[in-house]
């Protein structure tokens, strides 16, 4: 029976490494990841010693003379904090795999933003890693389908070729626990085995996990981990930000129809400041962070303009 512990799940790790070398390509954003892999150990764990909220455990593979020491804390305010200590000939030993139990019928949330499934349960391939999530040829292809067959919204690819927006290497249990990993290199998450999980990480982070008495508790307790976002100011709440795109005279009109229509707007987003180019895809973004001076041309002075203007 897995336990609903998260701390005592913990006692049940497991872990393995191998060597392995990363080849990322890319165009426009979009990337191509394939990986090279050998000599997969799988470490044993050869000791276990438990003292009162802490415990380490240790694993070697003998045949590699590997060995490492996990060790495991929970503070007063019920963090767990997960690091690996002591290792020994592990140079060169660049992939890890960290295995442990979760409850069945547990569902696994967040990893950043994917605009597809919500419920990450039942994935093999969770990829912690920013990416376009589109690309000409997929376009192109969704294009001719369309024209060949007609739309399919229900359509959607499997989720390991959707790729994310924000990746964050955290996700929260409908058991009411969060698990973070402090990593900023390429990992994965395994989500798909009915009692576990596994965390392919491309380094021996900490890793932190905590268990509370609702999602209020644990996103407190995250946010008091991660940081939190300072107070917004008061005029974000007086009003609407209309997004509004293709230059200057469009923004003005756009706002002069909203304010005469009675509605209140405290300010403008508008996305397309550095440029952007018709294509049969629609319009789009340049993305070059340079100020289009032909769409724009006035865009520091127009700025103080809107800044100073009185919007009831």
């Amino acid at each position: 029976m897995i336990k609903e512990n998260i701390y005592d799940r913990l006692k049940e790790m497991e872990k393995w490494a191998t060597k392995g070398k990363n080849n990322f390509t890319m165009d426009r954003g979009s990337f191509k990841y394939t990986r090279s892999m050998k000599q997969r150990a799988e470490l044993k764990r050869i000791a276990f010693r438990e003292a009162e909220n802490s415990f380490e455990i240790e694993f070697m593979e003998p045949k590699n003379s590997l060995r490492l020491m996990v060790s495991v804390s929970r503070d007063e305010g019920g963090l767990i904090t997960v690091r690996f200590t002591e290792m020994q000939n592990l140079e060169g030993w660049n992939r890890f795999w960290i295995g442990f139990m979760n409850p069945l019928g547990e569902h696994v949330y967040g990893c950043g933003e994917t605009y597809s499934k919500f419920d990450l349960k039942g994935e093999r391939i969770v990829r912690i890693f920013v990416a376009e999530h589109q690309n000409a040829k997929r376009i192109g292809k969704k294009i001719v389908l369309q024209k060949l067959f007609g739309k399919f919204p229900g359509k959607t690819m499997p989720f390991d070729r959707y790729e994310s927006y924000y990746a964050q290497p955290t996700f929260v249990s409908s058991k009411k626990y969060f698990m973070h990993a402090d990593s900023k290199q390429f990992s994965e998450f395994d989500f798909m085995a009915p009692g576990q999980i596994k965390l392919y990480l491309q380094e021996l982070p900490a890793l932190y996990f905590y268990q509370g008495e609702s999602y209020e508790d644990i996103s407190y307790k995250l946010s008091e981990l991660l940081g939190r976002q300072r107070e917004l100011p008061d005029w974000v709440y007086d009003g609407a930000i209309l997004g509004i795109q293709q230059g200057p005279e469009v923004i003005d009109e756009k706002i002069n129809k909203a304010l005469a229509a009675g509605a209140k707007v405290c300010g403008v987003w508008s996305q397309d400041w550095c440029g952007c180019r018709r294509t049969d895809f629609g319009y789009q973004v340049m993305w070059n962070w340079e100020q289009d001076r032909e769409l724009y041309p006035d865009l520091k002075e127009k700025i103080a303009q809107w800044k100073s203007r009185s919007w009831p």
